[in-house]
């Protein structure tokens, strides 16, 4: 199917950065449910967050105060987040679209603060 590429580029994603005690990322895509594919990756969340603590994640104008195991686990019409297959943070709608439901794109900004 054609010549053997050998000088590809590896393209870097954006990653998070800290900011005045928050960490500040994007959302990278909306996959084919209108899930929200964030940036974040499970290192980039506080550690006390990773055990259980408090989640307070502002995109847009919405707030997001859930960190669930799957989006299943939010109440119908609620925005959680979770851990996606794909190893980053996602935000989604239980039993909507979470792109149309919030009015959010690619590259709106995703703010991670303490609670």
């Amino acid at each position: 199917m054609g010549d053997e590429i050998q000088d590809y580029k590896r393209l870097a994603l954006p990653r998070p950065k800290a900011a005045e005690g928050t960490v500040k990322g994007l959302v990278l895509r909306i996959d084919s449910f209108g899930n929200l594919v964030t940036n974040f990756r499970q290192e980039d969340l506080p550690a006390d967050l990773q055990n259980g603590g408090g989640l307070k994640l502002q995109i847009g104008n919405h707030q997001i105060t859930r960190l669930v195991d799957t989006f299943a686990r939010g109440n119908p019409g609620e925005p959680v987040a979770f851990m996606g297959s794909s190893g980053y943070l996602e935000i989604a709608v239980n039993k909507a679209n979470a792109s149309r439901t919030l009015g959010i794109g690619r590259g709106t900004p995703v703010v991670l603060s303490e609670k």
